[in-house]
């Protein structure tokens, strides 16, 4: 796990703006690598400030709630790459298809290098990064007061399934509680 200072210099270090937004989103969303890679621009909600996971693992959809703070960097990233059916597309065979998820691997793998964080960063090291946050920060008790909190600090299984089933008005990101530089595109 990421300490809140770690998480900010290791997107702060993400180099394009490509690979910033990515990692925010990983971060900010608690999304695995997967469901990030086959993220569509329709599964932005900036209405219900909402993000559509469909077919996650095992084959479940869901909603993820979306800070303020990463829709204006999707939006900011939008502007500038304008991607129009994958939010993070990729050419195959002239045609625009998702990013492998072992780009987002990799995406982690060297800002992780370039911020000098010796840790071994994967981009689930992000998703439990975000759970360990909400926890820290005492989420359970202001914004989730109504679920039962796993016991073991670990068990993070549970608190994915919490923070994926709590109403987004009660939710906060764990990403506006860490500071960025703004982008160098």
């Amino acid at each position: 796990v990421l300490s809140q200072e770690e998480v900010s210099r290791l997107i702060n270090a993400a180099g394009t703006l490509f690979r910033r937004t990515l990692l925010m989103t990983l971060y900010g969303t608690g999304m695995r690598r997967t469901e990030v890679s086959q993220l569509k621009v329709r599964d932005v909600d900036s209405k219900r400030m909402m993000i559509r996971v469909e077919h996650g693992k095992g084959g479940v959809s869901r909603d993820l709630p979306l800070s303020p703070a990463l829709l204006e960097t999707l939006r900011e990233y939008w502007r500038w790459k304008k991607p129009r059916t994958y939010l993070f597309p990729a050419q195959q065979r002239g045609k625009e298809g998702p990013i492998s998820d072992k780009t987002v691997w990799y995406a982690c793998a060297e800002a992780a290098r370039h911020a000098g964080i010796t840790k071994h960063v994967t981009p689930h090291t992000l998703r439990h990064s975000w759970a360990t946050h909400l926890l820290e920060a005492r989420h359970r008790s202001t914004h989730y007061p109504d679920f039962a909190w796993p016991r073991r600090f670990g068990d993070y299984r549970q608190v994915f399934a919490l923070v994926a089933a709590a109403p987004a008005r009660r939710c906060e990101s764990a990403r506006d509680s860490v500071s960025f530089q703004r982008s160098r595109s």
